[in-house]
Order: structure tokens, then C-alpha cells, then sequence
């Protein structure tokens, strides 16, 4: 029996219709398995490809796999460490800012961010950071979108602080994070 390739609209027709449409258990030929299960699940976890996944998958649309990869939340430990591989791009509001931030990042609030995207260099990968890890977050996505290699800094600013490590005000005395 040959397994049935599930397409999007095979998908929406599952969950917009009653009608039963019934899938192999097999995976489609195209997708990589590891112990007969597929990699990637198109239907279920749509926008998501597992790591393993995603050379094959890259070379299969013809996508250089660099530009296609990512490394993941970067961890506060990680950041300090190779700090001179990244470009910090601090996505907190001005009083924020002011009250303490990393010391050599850029800033640009969230809310600015569309509009002075072009001052965000592409050379290198960004690592965005907030606060705790949210508007970062949603920074590092729309950078994605864009074609910038970017991350998060996982916990932001807040873990940066737990760690013991340095912030600087505006006035460039000790920072602190508000």
C-alpha cells in the first residue's frame, strides 16, 4: 500500500468539514524519519520543523541550510561568554533604557523597531533582550521574517542582573532593572 501525502488542504478539510479523511501511518517519502516517524508532522505542527529536519528539508526547497538554522534561546552564561559574535539589540522602552541596560547594546524600542529596522546591522547574528524575554521574543520573530539570523536572550535583562553581571545607567553610573 502506498502511504498517502497529506497537503494543507487535505488538513483544513479534516478540521473545517465532518468528513473523515483518513491518513497512512507511514511518512510521505520526502520526509526524513528517525525510527519510522516522520520529522516534521505538516499537518499538526504547521511553522514548526524539527531540528533534525531541517537540512533535508532545506535542501529539498533549495534554501542555503545556514540561513534556514537556528541556534535557540541564547543563555545569559553563553552571551557574556561570546559576547563579540553577537549584536545586542536592547527592544525596552527609553525609561527602561535609562535605568540600566547592557553596556554596548543598541536600543530601539519594540514600537520603533519597523521603522528603523535598516539600523540593525545584518553581518552578524542579533540577540534581542527586554526585560524577561517577551517583547524580545517577538522582536527576534519579526527579525527572522525579515531574513536577519536572530535570537533571544533567554530571561532578558532580569537574568542578566541574577547572574551578577554588570548593567550601566544613562548616566553612566551602576544600572539597575526597572
Amino acid at each position: 500500500m502506498r502511504p498517502i501525502r497529506a497537503s494543507n488542504n487535505a488538513c483544513r478539510a479534516t478540521s473545517s468539514s465532518r468528513a473523515s479523511v483518513s491518513l497512512a501511518t507511514s511518512a510521505p517519502a520526502a520526509l526524513p524519519q528517525r525510527d519510522r516517524q516522520p520529522l516534521a508532522e505538516p499537518c499538526h505542527r504547521a511553522g514548526e520543523i524539527r531540528p533534525l529536519a531541517r537540512e533535508p528539508l532545506a535542501r529539498l526547497l533549495g534554501v542555503h541550510v545556514r540561513s534556514f538554522a537556528t541556534i535557540g534561546p541564547v543563555r545569559v552564561e553563553d552571551f557574556s561568554k561570546r559576547r563579540s559574535e553577537f549584536h545586542l539589540l536592547d527592544v525596552r522602552e527609553q525609561d527602561e533604557w535609562d535605568a540600566g541596560h547592557i553596556e554596548g547594546a543598541q536600543h530601539i524600542p519594540l514600537g520603533q523597531l519597523g521603522a528603523r529596522v535598516a539600523e540593525v546591522p545584518k553581518g552578524r547574528t542579533v540577540v534581542t533582550v527586554c526585560r524577561s524575554g517577551a517583547r524580545s521574543d517577538r522582536a527576534m520573530q519579526g527579525l527572522r521574517t525579515i531574513g536577519y539570523q536572530a535570537e533571544n536572550l533567554e530571561g532578558g535583562v532580569t537574568a542578566w542582573a541574577r547572574a551578577g553581571l554588570p548593567l550601566v545607567s544613562a548616566a553612566g553610573a551602576s544600572g539597575r532593572v526597572i
